[in-house]
């Protein structure tokens, strides 16, 4: 591997590796958007993951931003999931009724998972005495998700945007996974699936990138 021309990087300089998540160690089944469409559909509002897609940035756009707190992002998200049914033409009338269904109903239409790979690379990692973190561009719940993944076990920290206030490639996010793992960037290791947000951004601040194509990019 080479970190700059003439550079060969050892093995040995590096001591953390640090991952991104969505698209790296898991995915949605079906992703986010086909899933709400498919359970909107199903509640008889037919609704496709475009339309979906516009509805949420609506919904976005009519209220606050979304806070660093978990428990004050949960009601957040309560909030936020009636006001994409609204844009999706729920009446008031039904509005309520038809949120308590989507809220028990959701977790049938898509699930959290890890990719094939994903358990056996943090666990080699840890038994070869790496330090492994995370730093996601995700909400609060993130403790939760890795919790549902099984993959807490395998973690020294974890860095969710939404909590810390900013977002990759935002150098800073960066700057406080390095102050987590008590090691100077050119120890670290990012890997993480997008050209921007993860390559452009741990680079920025002199981390190894690893990019994890699986979109061909």
């Amino acid at each position: 591997m080479i970190r700059e021309e003439g550079t060969v990087l050892e093995p040995n300089e590096i001591k953390s590796v640090i991952f991104d998540v969505g698209g790296t160690l898991a995915y949605d089944e079906p992703n986010y958007a086909d899933g709400f469409a498919a359970m909107m559909t199903g509640l008889g509002i037919p609704t496709s993951a475009e339309r979906y897609r516009e509805a949420s940035t609506a919904a976005q756009d009519d209220l606050p931003p979304a806070p660093a707190e978990v428990g004050e992002w949960r009601v957040w998200s309560a909030g936020y999931r009636k006001a994409i049914l609204k844009q999706l033409g729920v009446a008031d009338i039904d509005l309520e009724r038809l949120d308590g269904i989507a809220a028990r109903r959701f977790l049938y239409y898509t699930r959290a998972r890890t990719y094939p790979e994903s358990m056996f690379v943090l666990r080699c990692l840890r038994w070869a005495g790496y330090e492994v973190g995370i730093i996601s561009n995700i909400s609060p719940v993130l403790p939760y998700l890795l919790s549902e993944l099984g993959i807490t076990r395998y973690i020294d920290f974890a860095v969710a945007s939404d909590t810390f206030g900013v977002a990759k490639p935002d150098p800073s996010i960066f700057v406080e996974g390095l102050r987590l793992a008590k090691q100077d960037a050119h120890h670290c290791m990012y890997v993480g699936d997008g050209m921007e947000p993860d390559v452009m951004g741990s680079s920025g601040v002199g981390m190894l990138p690893v990019l994890i194509d699986r979109d061909e990019l």
